[in-house]
């Protein structure tokens, strides 16, 4: 009786779930398929892939990527290798691209986003990265491409949506990730468009005809005149790239996440056509520039209080400088390390949470010290030490309070 009223209990929840969806879901674009066949349909987005794959296990460690392939080496007996090795990304602001470059080719390096905020080096080999070539399928050592990281539909996760131009981990929040570029590869370096010739259609007919500034008859009205019934390109045609910055604004949308919350739980998002498009495109594009190049923005000005030190208070120096990490969100502080505490942090900083956390916190999260359970690693492989990169995680937590700070902001002229 007991398993019989739990059954009824959650076919009377799905029904109410499925009765609360928006009745016009179905009536908008589809982003993608899920499928990777390639094969262009009615969608936006051609192709999609799930990012790299890295085993989250003893074997992700902290280390400088200049030793990386070394250590690897280590551990290239049979049944000894690990399924990919990573190494968090603390210095990229002062280390030049053409070295990365080098080192990238020379090394097989690659750089990702392992979390929001937080990337990883990551050893790209056929030993170790075995899930990883469909995503690398979309990227390329030498041109750029974006991508838009969702995660998968799931009841009990809220939707969220972050851009990248890196590969991203198929874990990006802790759930499974999908990523869309923009571009893709074919032939190692041979770019294509991941938008489909059906969406750019689908827009400028729209767009050209329901926009205040388009050319209509009359006010409102969706009758075009006759001159502007041939097959002339509109002055203000609309690009692949604004589609892709269109649909980024759009996810940020409280409104539209609000309105589709239910189906944003059980499927991948649907794409509406709100008025003002050139507006949302550049609401997206702001967003996408502050999330993808949040290392060169200006950080925020802090208030850093660092306590001195004396020697016959007794405290060891080695244990002062073991990161806390913490976020009293409440008073606007971050707790470093028994020295150094930073404070006057908005609360408004606190709101943008791609994910389950806000960005401040992934940041926080991925910098504490640990100790690996596996004593092979933990005796040969474990030299992070967070006093080593202290103030570079001062400086990033700076700028992704500047980052999260703009995103409001931003979020909130699109609520008017």
């Amino acid at each position: 009786m007991f398993i019989k009223n739990c059954i009824i209990l959650c076919m009377s929840w799905y029904d109410d779930s499925i009765s609360k969806c928006s009745d016009d879901w179905n009536s908008l674009l589809a982003l993608t398929n899920t499928g990777q066949d390639g094969k262009e349909r009615e969608v936006i987005f051609q192709t999609v892939t799930k990012g790299f794959d890295i085993d989250r296990s003893d074997w992700q460690y902290k280390l400088p990527k200049a030793s990386l392939n070394s250590k690897i080496r280590d551990f290239d007996a049979p049944g000894s290798k690990p399924k990919a090795v990573v190494d968090h990304d603390l210095d990229t602001e002062h280390s030049s691209k053409g070295s990365l470059e080098m080192e990238s080719k020379q090394d097989n390096l690659s750089v990702a986003l392992y979390r929001p905020f937080c990337k990883v080096y990551f050893h790209r080999d056929k030993g170790l990265d075995v899930d990883t070539y469909e995503a690398l399928r979309t990227y390329s050592e030498k041109n750029s491409n974006k991508y838009l990281a969702l995660h998968l539909p799931s009841n009990s996760k809220d939707f969220f949506c972050l851009s990248t131009n890196l590969l991203c981990n198929v874990h990006l929040t802790g759930s499974s990730t999908h990523c869309i570029p923009l571009y893709r590869y074919t032939n190692g370096e041979i770019r294509q468009s991941n938008i489909t010739d059906w969406a750019l259609q689908i827009f400028n007919d729209h767009y050209r005809q329901n926009e205040p500034s388009s050319p209509v008859c009359y006010a409102g009205s969706r009758e075009l005149r006759e001159e502007f019934l041939l097959d002339i390109p509109a002055a203000n045609t609309i690009t692949k790239e604004d589609i892709f910055h269109y649909v980024y604004a759009v996810l940020h949308y409280p409104a539209y996440r609000k309105q589709y919350e239910l189906n944003l739980k059980q499927g991948l998002p649907r794409i509406p056509l709100y008025n003002n498009f050139q507006q949302w495109v550049a609401w997206g594009k702001r967003l996408m520039d502050l999330h993808i190049n949040y290392e060169t923005v200006t950080p925020y000005p802090f208030e850093r209080r660092d306590v001195v030190m004396e020697v016959q208070t007794g405290i060891s120096l080695n244990s002062s400088s073991n990161a806390k990490l913490i976020a009293i969100k409440e008073d606007g502080v971050i707790e470093i390390d028994a020295v150094t505490s930073l404070s006057g942090i908005p609360a408004m900083a606190w709101e943008y949470q791609p994910g389950y956390r806000s960005a401040l916190e992934w940041v926080l999260s991925q910098y504490r010290e640990w100790k690996p359970s596996d004593p092979l690693i933990a005796n040969k492989l474990n030299n992070y030490r967070f006093n080593d990169h202290k103030e570079a995680v001062i400086d990033l937590l700076g700028r992704v309070c500047t980052v999260s700070r703009e995103t409001i902001k931003i979020v909130g002229m699109m609520e008017g």
